[in-house]
């Protein structure tokens, strides 16, 4: 069984966090560029450290936003009975065979500013653009002002973004404007193949494509 953690500064947290799971064979912490002791700490406490960039929502956390709140992400699972899925972005564990869900609250701290969510959305835009000109996915512009809607709609009411306010406004916004950016960048790419090379140097210059 392997137990990941994903950290950024939290020195005053980790040796806690990894002693306490002392059942699993391995342990894995994904850290995020932290400035204090949290790698030196999680090494010294039997983790294995590795560094992978990542933002936290406009300086709290979400309430009622269903996705930032009560969201189920893997953590432990058995090597051979799980695999992460082969995608350049939002990649997951597919397991094989019975799951069980922890009780405590899973805490996901991401996106601190506005700037930082942007930047990840070029990102990962990027990535998936990529992936879906790997699999030759038809181009459908059409579709873009109803997935605008449609999107802004399901995250708005449906995941109760609506009940955090303006930020609930913001975030749904937000993903709806991705959902559509995506679709528009996976268009330019196949009108101007050059813009795959240009925009990838782009990212590469800012830190954003590894």
């Amino acid at each position: 069984m392997t137990l990941l953690v994903m950290t950024c500064n939290e020195a005053h947290n980790i040796a806690r966090c990894l002693d306490s799971v002392p059942f699993v064979a391995e342990k894995i912490v994904i850290d995020a560029g932290s400035t204090d002791d949290t790698v030196a700490i999680a090494q010294a406490h039997g983790a294995r450290v590795v560094h992978q960039d990542w933002a936290l929502y406009m300086g709290a956390p979400m309430a009622w936003y269903r996705p930032m709140v009560g969201e189920k992400l893997g953590r432990f699972y058995h090597r051979a009975r799980a695999r992460w899925t082969d995608t350049r972005v939002h990649e997951h564990l597919n397991f094989n065979g019975a799951t069980e869900i922890f009780k405590a609250v899973f805490l996901h701290y991401q996106n601190p500013t506005l700037v930082h969510k942007q930047l990840k959305v070029l990102r990962y835009s990027e990535l998936k653009a990529r992936d879906w000109l790997d699999r030759g996915r038809p181009t459908r512009m059409w579709q873009c002002p109803f997935i605008f809607i449609g999107t802004f709609v399901k995250d708005y009411l449906l995941r109760l973004a609506v009940l955090d306010g303006w930020r609930g406004f913001i975030v749904a916004h937000t993903a709806a404007s991705y959902a559509v950016y995506k679709r528009i960048r996976y268009y330019e790419m196949q009108r101007n193949p050059e813009s795959r090379d240009a925009a990838a140097r782009l990212l590469i210059k800012h830190g954003l494509d590894r």
